[in-house]
């Protein structure tokens, strides 16, 4: 047959072409067989082709690696993002950006001249997030974050996107500042926040963070400035439903008026367990027991059990 059985389909050859209504076609790679990539590596060639969502219309966006695709060689420059407009023949390539590591993601902003690019770092398990403009190669990169991939209590949040005319996703960009909503994780719990970074000065500005008596997180801005935005609510007795919040105001309208679809549950009890298995293990376990049912009663009647197991460490 004329393709391999050694490697899988994302490594087969492939033609990376540009058609337009006439069925005009611009070839802008060729990519060969990548069946030797190694461990944890990336393949030689270019990869990642996209459509850039905002900017110079129609401008295709590629990743390349300097280092072979090889994570053990010893380089300064791992990684490097390049984009062409179109017509696609007759100009060069320009560099977004340069990574001391391996390239991890791209988010681009729905205003020209923002766009975050991430990249991992093998040896330490994080990630570093850069501010980068892709218009303007003089103005040098800036540092937004370095956190570990596994990061909870410190995570800065995830940007906020919007869908775009065009189909596509971007950034939401409000007056060089861009919008962060997190799961505000500690050891006390979660309690998930929105946030506005200003790009130019770096400075963070909290629009919202969930009660303690509640569990609320945004889930959409209303507004451009992030002023009004949607939330969804929930407490232990109430059923999550959606309100419109305001920056200031510790009231909620509510948007929704979604009812528990099981109510009887909302008695229910639940008991943690402790016991030790038979090599001396100690294990935990969740019991949930129907309402009015009395464990230390003599005579209570025995009921069906339904048992769930997995183990969450390995």
């Amino acid at each position: 047959p004329p393709y391999s059985y050694q490697a899988p389909i994302q490594f087969f050859p492939r033609s990376i072409e540009v058609w337009d209504r006439e069925a005009e076609v611009k070839r802008v790679d060729i990519r060969p067989t990548t069946e030797d990539v190694a461990t944890g590596g990336v393949p030689v060639h270019p990869r990642g082709h996209h459509w850039r969502p905002t900017g110079t219309p129609a401008t295709i966006v590629w990743v390349e690696a300097l280092d072979g695709g090889d994570p053990n060689r010893d380089v300064r420059i791992r990684d490097r993002v390049m984009m062409l407009e179109a017509p696609f023949d007759s100009q060069r390539p320009r560099i977004v950006t340069k990574l001391e590591y391996r390239f991890s993601k791209i988010l681009w902003g729905e205003t020209r001249g923002v766009a975050l690019v991430r990249e991992y770092e093998s040896t330490s398990n994080s990630y570093k997030t850069w501010l980068v403009n892709p218009d303007n190669p003089d103005i040098p990169d800036r540092r937004l974050w370095n956190h570990s991939v596994a990061e909870r209590y410190e995570h800065p949040g995830h940007p906020l996107m919007r869908q775009l005319p065009n189909g596509k996703r971007a950034m939401r960009v409000f007056q060089q500042s861009i919008f962060l909503n997190g799961n505000g994780s500690s050891p006390e719990g979660d309690r998930p926040f929105l946030d506005r970074l200003d790009l130019v000065r770096f400075e963070r500005k909290q629009l919202f963070k969930c009660p303690e008596d509640s569990y609320e997180a945004v889930v959409a801005l209303m507004t451009d400035d992030g002023q009004e935005f949607v939330t969804r609510h929930e407490t232990q007795t109430e059923h999550p439903n959606y309100f419109l919040r305001k920056v200031g105001d510790p009231g909620r309208k509510p948007l929704t008026d979604i009812e528990d679809p099981a109510k009887s549950l909302h008695k229910v009890v639940k008991q943690l367990v402790s016991y030790n298995r038979n090599d001396g293990v100690k294990l935990n376990c969740m019991l949930h027991l129907p309402p009015g049912y009395d464990l230390t009663d003599a005579d209570r009647k025995r009921l069906p059990t339904i048992l769930w197991a997995y183990p969450r460490v390995y």
